[in-house]
């Protein structure tokens, strides 16, 4: 399974400025909901890296971008695409789901 990569304050316009679609999963490491959702977004990134770049940011750790996307809860996932927010999702389902997210934007 693919880890995801780790996004941080200071790397993040880097990150998300390519053409190529961006997911940031953005998680707490004591939020269940997280611990839930990572290993079915990690399958996913293993499916979609040819489409897809993956990355996990930690909210408590690395708090700027997160305040910046002015987020309530976690898990969120947040779709970006040459620097610009395509979509975002808060909560996880299942991933079917979250699949259906990604896939509605490539």
């Amino acid at each position: 399974m693919a880890k995801l990569m780790n996004s941080t304050d200071a790397n993040f316009e880097s990150q998300i400025s390519g053409d190529k679609l961006t997911l940031v999963q953005y998680s707490g490491e004591w939020c269940s909901a997280c611990k839930i959702a990572l290993p079915v977004i990690e399958r996913l990134a293993d499916t979609l890296k040819d489409k897809v770049n993956f990355y996990y940011h930690d909210i408590d750790k690395e708090p700027s971008q997160p305040t910046r996307e002015m987020l309530k809860a976690v898990p969120a996932f947040i779709l970006y695409r040459s620097k610009k927010k395509i979509d975002q999702k808060m909560g996880f389902s299942n991933e079917k789901d979250m699949l259906e997210f990604i896939h509605s934007h490539l």
